[in-house]
């Protein structure tokens, strides 16, 4: 009896593993604040434009570098302040609300734009590595 229920415990982690649910595969919906803009790519001349997300529903902070173009669009114009060296002021903060569907990006999809040597970049250092990828926008700002 022992022995069929070692089994059947690692036939279940087995199919776990191989079929479990991967962040990197699943799309999930949510409404997010867009609450900064990665400070290396803040002043660049290049295209390459990374945002700092808050998702409201996971109660988490991600990076993205494709923003729907209106979106972004409104940010630059808008021309907000910032409280630290990639962090909006909190007058600006909740100004840039959508829903949007997304995933997590793959190790291969992430991007890691170069600094210059005077950028402050101790605060987006730690969530660098948890990017994700827009795959729609739902609706977007009344602005």
């Amino acid at each position: 009896m022992k022995k069929n229920n070692a089994i059947k415990y690692i036939l279940s982690a087995c199919i776990l593993t191989l079929f479990g649910c991967d962040k990197q595969k699943a799309s999930f919906t949510e409404e997010i604040y867009v609450i900064g803009i990665d400070p290396c790519t803040k002043y660049n001349s290049y295209n390459l434009k990374g945002y700092v997300i808050e998702l409201i529903k996971s109660k988490d902070t991600v990076l993205t570098y494709n923003l729907p173009v209106e979106t972004a669009q409104l940010i630059q114009k808008e021309e907000p302040e910032f409280k630290d060296a990639y962090l909006f002021a909190s007058t600006y903060s909740k100004n840039y609300p959508l829903v949007i569907t997304y995933r997590y990006a793959k190790d291969n999809e992430k991007k890691l734009p170069l600094c210059t040597a005077n950028t402050d970049i101790s605060g987006i250092s730690k969530i660098n590595n948890k990017q994700i990828i827009i795959n729609k926008e739902i609706y977007g700002s009344e602005n």
